[in-house]
């Protein structure tokens, strides 16, 4: 038997908050690997102007799934809920993001942060010293978090088994348009 979260779930305006962001932030971390650390490293001394050929470069490489990743963070995450990340981030998000599940927790995760920090902004800096100062989450972590969030929906109704996917339940989570920086 699962352990699905119950669909009426999904109409709870602070669920997402509640059940996977509150659990998001206690994750266990892995230390970067050396590769990612080196390029962290490198893109933490650049200035994120002179990152913008390569963020442009890799943006344009739509049929690529760590292109398509980001695509799908900068217009699920960034542009609907107005806010935005870092160009040099953002390459390395390209790096550290396996999957399409991964980009969907993580931008959930960057949306709470600004909520919770009264953001619309979210640099290099945050990223390493607030967000993931100890490594980013390991994979079993990241996999038991996931289903964490997952809704038993009855056959007759439409819709995802995934609370992250569901816009009633990310409420408490939206970003007042006259919230800034």
């Amino acid at each position: 038997m699962n352990n699905y979260l119950p669909y009426e779930t999904t109409n709870q305006p602070d669920a997402i908050e509640k059940v996977f962001c509150e659990e998001f932030k206690k994750l266990k971390v892995n230390p970067m690997t050396q590769a990612e650390s080196e390029m962290l490293i490198r893109l933490m001394f650049t200035k994120e102007e002179d990152v913008s050929d390569m963020y442009e470069e890799l943006m344009s490489k739509k049929n690529e799934q760590m292109a398509m990743g980001l695509h799908v963070l900068n217009e699920r995450f960034c542009e609907i809920h107005k806010f935005a990340i870092d160009k040099r981030m953002m390459v390395f998000l390209g790096i550290i993001l396996k999957s399409f599940g991964d980009v969907v927790m993580y931008g959930t995760y960057f949306l709470y942060f600004c909520k919770k920090n009264n953001k619309t902004f979210i640099s290099l800096d945050d990223f390493c010293m607030k967000l993931f100062p100890w490594g980013m989450p390991n994979k079993d972590e990241l996999s038991r978090v996931w289903r964490i969030q997952k809704v038993s929906r009855p056959s007759d109704k439409p819709g995802s088994d995934n609370l992250l996917d569901y816009r009633s339940a990310i409420q408490s989570l939206l970003l007042d348009q006259k919230e800034s920086n």
